[in-house]
């Protein structure tokens, strides 16, 4: 277990019983959250990792927030965070009204004019924020007056206000107004940053904890608790042992089924499942891996691609790793999508059907080696595995045994997780076996699967005319019906297609003491409540006390 000295010596946490007597403020309690891993950077143009997204979550503020039910499809829903209203001077204009009360946590008013200065932030391509392909249809953003300010989009589209308000966190231009864009990502505001969200950051000491200090002037009322504390250990396990050593509150997130028992077994603890946007696939690649400018010999035919999806059976896959702990994924999206997921059909195990178009293809075993053949090449490919996930791994073990018995041969390559990613991003592998993330709008889907992200996580270049024509529609269709009748189509489309088998979507949970209250979790990112959570007061310990006077 990784030494914690200097984290009691500084005073940030004290273990131990529970305390005597109650609460001696009206508002005290501490929540220690413990991950397996640090985040770099809080900048939020910069953040990448699902630490750095809670954190800023919990210190910065969006205008107005997508809500429980992941509608992106106009404003329906959404809920108002730093922009307390909203109104449409014209079809491609949102103009947004900022809260009166809202301060950043140095006490100066928020203003249009931080609103305007983080737009240019995030679209600058010295800063290259991830998030700016989702902006490159703004054309300006402009400051009307003191608290009001204009966002103007190139012409109107389904998504737009999801744009506006899912991707950007607002920065403080009176902070870092004067600093030059190409010092932004590196400047010292990403180790300390001040925030208008409900908590102030404190400190970070770095391999070990951020703390974070509940801010009670709030505009959108006091946080639950008056502290938070983020601890980073060496890995998942330890992090689990924490937890259940009774040094942390909360762990997220729970995947395996062995460490959800052994939460379940401790009275202390409960876990709360929550839907992730998370799927694992494993990719073709069709393109050759020697020579990008020609098509792979084997993947680049839908029909070899589509037939090896037929005779994999998912489900066994998926059983024989989680047992009850993952769905069988129908595609490149999950159920957090609702009614769009659940009106799409997923490639079926057909085995008789797959093996009479592989035959119709030319694939026989020619020469009995039990490996299948076609023109002296053999239905034999790479399975480029990252070794840092056993659940990856043994899937793929999985997907071998059941294609050697169609005579396909699949080789399991491991790799060390950046270097099997440099080397899909290079194009030179046959398969991998991937996930990806996604935000809750089918936007983001396509961002993985059109022609126009060769660059990014289209690993693949899987190329689909159809598919790229019906995304431009469900983008920019002025009737929301519409959209989503283009995206439906899309995606079957791209599940038709099969640039890849659509393995599994991970069940996840968040471990939580028994002592936090009005715990809720929102399906997309599962802390963003979580300066509503409270300490129940007659169930405090030594370290809630703590600068609680």
């Amino acid at each position: 277990m990784r030494r914690i000295g200097a984290f009691v010596l500084a005073g940030v946490i004290a273990t131990g019983c529970q305390s005597e007597g109650d609460c001696p403020t009206d508002w005290c309690g501490t929540i220690v959250v413990t991950s397996g891993a640090e985040g770099q950077t809080l900048f939020p143009p910069s953040i990448d990792d699902e630490i750095e997204i809670s954190l800023n979550d919990l210190i910065f503020e969006k205008l107005a927030e997508v809500g429980p039910s992941m509608n992106t499809i106009g404003d329906d829903r959404f809920i108002p965070i730093l922009a307390e209203s909203w109104s449409y001077p014209d079809a491609q204009t949102i103009r947004f009204s900022l809260s009166d009360d809202a301060r950043w946590h140095d006490g100066t008013s928020v203003t249009a004019r931080d609103v305007a200065f983080t737009f240019d932030v995030y679209r600058d391509p010295v800063v290259a924020s991830g998030a700016a392909a989702r902006l490159q249809f703004v054309e300006s953003v402009t400051a009307v007056d003191h608290r009001t300010v204009d966002v103007v989009f190139e012409r109107p589209y389904p998504e737009m206000f999801f744009d506006a308000v899912f991707h950007v966190r607002i920065i403080p231009s009176h902070i870092l107004g004067s600093v030059p864009r190409d010092q932004l990502v590196a400047h010292e505001f990403g180790r300390a940053p001040v925030g208008s969200g409900p908590f102030r950051f404190v400190r970070w000491n770095a391999a070990e904890f951020v703390e974070l200090a509940g801010d009670e002037s709030y505009h959108r009322g006091r946080p639950g608790v008056p502290r938070i504390v983020w601890r980073f250990a060496a890995g998942g396990q330890q992090a689990l042992t924490q937890l259940l050593a009774g040094e942390a509150d909360v762990l997220n997130p729970v995947v395996r089924a062995e460490d959800k028992n052994r939460v379940d077994d401790a009275p202390e603890l409960r876990t709360i499942p929550y839907a992730v946007n998370v799927y694992a696939y494993v990719v073709f690649n069709l393109r050759d891996s020697d020579n990008r400018d020609a098509p792979h010999p084997l993947f680049a035919d839908p029909r070899l691609r589509r037939a090896v999806a037929e005779l994999v059976d998912v489900e066994a896959v998926v059983r024989g790793v989680f047992g009850e702990g993952a769905l069988p994924a129908i595609g490149p999206l999950t159920p957090i999508f609702g009614e769009l997921y659940e009106s799409l059909t997923p490639t079926p195990t057909l085995t008789d059907d797959a093996l009479r178009t592989l035959a119709s293809l030319g694939w026989t075993d020619s020469d009995g080696n039990g490996v299948l053949d076609n023109d002296g090449q053999e239905m034999a490919f790479d399975l480029l595995v990252p070794s840092s996930s056993a659940s990856r791994v043994r899937s793929a073990e999985i997907l071998q045994e059941q294609l050697r018995a169609f005579e396909i041969q699949v080789n399991i390559v491991e790799m060390e997780f950046q270097a099997s990613l440099d080397q899909v991003r290079s194009g030179r592998f046959d398969t991998f076996f991937g996930a990806l993330q996604h935000d809750p709008s089918p936007s983001s889907v396509a961002d993985a699967w059109t022609v126009d992200a060769f660059d990014g996580f289209n690993y693949g270049r899987y190329t689909s005319h159809t598919f790229d024509s019906l995304v431009a529609v469900g983008r920019t269709a002025a009737d929301p019906a519409q959209s989503r009748a283009a995206w439906r189509e899309a995606l079957q489309t791209v599940i038709d297609d099969a640039p890849a088998l659509w393995i599994y979507v991970p069940s996840v949970a968040v471990a939580v003491h028994t002592r936090l209250e009005d715990v809720t979790i929102r399906p997309d990112q599962w802390s963003a409540t979580m300066w509503q959570w409270r300490v129940n007061p007659q169930n405090l310990l030594a370290r809630d006390l703590i600068g609680s006077n």
